[in-house]
């Protein structure tokens, strides 16, 4: 990309006196509801300020942010990176600045450089003495309204086979031959199939028997599932660790969501295994981005503040990108929300964090999807404990050859 399209990286947010200096050199200007401020691909050469009123900023596969004056958001140019990313529209009345991109650099250090890594931009926060946590904090939040948070691709098997599933007159031994191009999945599919909830009379010897056994659309979403697990990868060992940490949840919500399928009887099983792999994929993103924050490496409550805020909104953005449903998107925003009736799916995946944290001896109260679920809670507790101890879905070493 253009090196002059990037936009150069803001040392910190816009302070009053900055906003106060900016608008005598440029004078505010407003705009009624409605109002579209700029397009997505424009390279144009100046920044939009907003100083009252709110701005909504959507982006091209339809994931929207809306940013009022006054706020920490509005602190920072409006989608700054060229060519753009959004299209910024006036939701309300707005008064606003219009200002040339080096008239924001002599706001700050004239000498400073911005710093790209990747093809996308990170605030240059590091230099001098180090951020405090809430700098932290509204780095990352700006980072991902920005659209400046490196979303992971989906793995290369998951996208053949979904490509494929989208092809006419598709067979079995098709999407078979490309499962059997990763191992460790394939044999995965075949264990599912052999499970107790799908077990026939003689057990699958082949993928493609147990594709049919399991149904295109089922296999699909454990392809996904199995898949998912390289995304859960981190190049910094001092976050490798909290890299881990995430998978190894992950795979206790899944497994334990896949087990209730059984008993619960509302979801497919696999449908519950995809939702309990991506419920926290925002993780991974955020985790990614902070490999080029080292202040955070070392800083593990500001870390887990950052991942508790943000992970949600970054999960919805990794989903929409990648083509999911829209139940699965809007299951991450609802997932946490315990007061908030969701899916079944998502009445699953809370009665299992519930169950899991209970088992560790937690006293949370229960939330209103372990009624939702209606099973005993003492079956629900056996359930979920069988399943943890087991956790055999995703171990490879209990992956047969």
């Amino acid at each position: 990309m253009d090196r002059a399209h990037q936009g150069t990286a803001l040392q910190r947010l816009l302070s009053n006196e900055d906003l106060r200096r900016l608008e005598q050199s440029s004078s505010a200007l407003r705009a009624a509801p409605g109002t579209m401020l700029f397009d997505i691909g424009s390279v144009d050469p100046q920044d939009v300020v907003l100083l009252e009123g709110e701005v909504e900023l959507r982006s091209g596969d339809g994931g929207a942010v809306r940013i009022r004056g006054g706020t920490d958001a509005a602190r920072l140019p409006l989608a700054r990176l060229r060519p753009r990313r959004y299209r910024g529209t006036s939701v309300t009345a707005i008064r606003y600045l219009k200002v040339p991109a080096q008239a924001l650099t002599a706001v700050f250090d004239p000498d400073a450089v911005p710093h790209v890594v990747a093809g996308y931009e990170v605030s240059e926060l590091l230099q001098g003495e180090g951020p405090d946590a809430e700098d932290l904090v509204i780095h990352f939040a700006a980072a991902v309204r920005e659209d400046a948070i490196r979303l992971p691709s989906l793995p290369l098997v998951a996208a053949e086979v979904r490509e494929a599933l989208e092809a006419e007159d598709l067979g079995t031994e098709q999407v078979a031959r490309i499962v059997m191009r990763d191992a460790p999945i394939a044999a995965k599919v075949v264990r599912v199939a052999n499970s107790p909830f799908y077990r026939g009379e003689n057990p699958c010897a082949s993928v493609a028997q147990a594709v049919s056994r399991i149904g295109l659309a089922r296999t699909q979403e454990l392809v996904m599932s199995f898949a998912l697990k390289e995304v859960f990868e981190c190049s910094v060992p001092a976050l490798s660790g909290r890299m881990r940490e995430a998978w190894k949840h992950t795979q206790l919500i899944a497994g334990a969501a896949f087990a209730m399928a059984r008993v619960h009887g509302k979801c497919h099983p696999e449908r519950l295994l995809l939702a309990g792999v991506l419920h926290d994929i925002g993780i991974v993103a955020l985790l990614a981005h902070a490999e080029q924050v080292p202040a955070v490496w070392d800083d593990a409550e500001t870390l887990e503040r950052v991942l508790g805020e943000l992970k949600s909104e970054v999960g919805v953005m990794m989903l929409s990108r990648w083509g999911f449903d829209a139940l699965l998107v809007q299951l991450v925003k609802d997932v946490d929300a315990w007061k908030r009736a969701g899916s079944n799916e998502c009445d699953v995946l809370q009665t299992v964090h519930w169950c899991l944290h209970h088992l560790e001896g937690g006293k949370l109260e229960a939330p209103a999807a372990v009624a939702r679920v209606s099973i005993r809670t003492d079956e629900l507790l056996e359930l979920v404990k069988s399943a943890r101890d087991e956790n055999v879905l995703f171990d490879d070493a209990k992956t047969p050859p």
